[in-house]
C-alpha cells in the first residue's frame, strides 16, 4: 500500500475518532441522567453542526470507507491475520448498521427541521424493536473498529506501550458505559 493511501485512511479515521469518542462518552453520561447527555450534546453539536466540521466528518466517513474498499480491491489474496479480518468486516458493516440512525437523526435535522435530541432518539429506539439490538451492535462494531485502528497505528510508540494498561481499561470501559447509558 502506498504511503499517501495509508495517510488518507489514517487522517480520515482520526477525524472519525474525534467525533466518535466524545459521542460515546456522551452516551455514557446516560448512566447518570438523560439531561446530562442532552447538555453535553448541546455543547458538542454547535461544533459538529457547523459547516466545516460537518462536511469534514462526512467526507472523512466517505473517504475512509472508499479507501478501505480500495485496499481490499488491491489485495492479491484475502489471506489476512484475524485482527485484520475483524477490522475489515466490522468496518464494512458500519454503513448498513449506521444508515437508519443517520437518517433518523441527521435526516430529521436537515430535512425535517427537527432537533434530534436524546429524548427523540431514545424514544425512537425504544419504539422499534430492531433498534434495541441494532444500536448496541453499532456501538460495539464502531468501537472495536476504532480501537483496532488506533492500536495498530500507535503500537510502535513507546509511550503507548508503556501506558497500554490504561488504554485497555479505557477501551473496555467507554463502550460498556456507553451501552449502559
Amino acid at each position: 500500500m502506498k504511503s499517501w493511501e495509508r495517510q488518507i485512511r489514517l487522517y480520515s479515521g482520526l477525524v472519525l475518532a474525534a467525533y466518535i469518542i466524545p459521542h460515546m462518552l456522551n452516551h455514557a453520561l446516560g448512566v447518570f441522567s438523560i439531561d446530562w447527555m442532552e447538555s453535553m450534546r448541546q455543547t458538542l453539536s454547535p461544533f459538529w453542526d457547523s459547516f466545516i466540521p460537518k462536511y469534514l466528518l462526512y467526507m472523512s466517513f466517505t473517504v475512509h470507507f472508499i479507501m478501505a474498499l480500495y485496499r481490499l480491491y488491491q489485495r492479491r489474496s484475502l489471506k489476512m491475520p484475524t485482527w485484520e479480518w475483524v477490522q475489515t468486516i466490522f468496518g464494512l458493516s458500519i454503513v448498513p448498521l449506521l444508515v437508519g440512525h443517520a437518517i433518523a437523526t441527521r435526516g430529521a435535522a436537515e430535512i425535517g427541521g427537527l432537533d434530534p435530541n436524546y429524548w427523540y432518539v431514545l424514544t425512537g429506539t425504544s419504539l422499534k424493536t430492531a433498534y434495541l439490538f441494532k444500536m448496541p451492535l453499532l456501538i460495539i462494531v464502531v468501537w472495536v473498529h476504532l480501537v483496532f485502528g488506533l492500536h495498530f497505528w500507535l503500537r510502535l510508540q513507546n509511550w503507548y506501550l508503556n501506558s497500554l494498561p490504561i488504554w485497555l481499561i479505557l477501551s473496555v470501559s467507554i463502550p460498556v458505559l456507553s451501552l449502559c447509558g
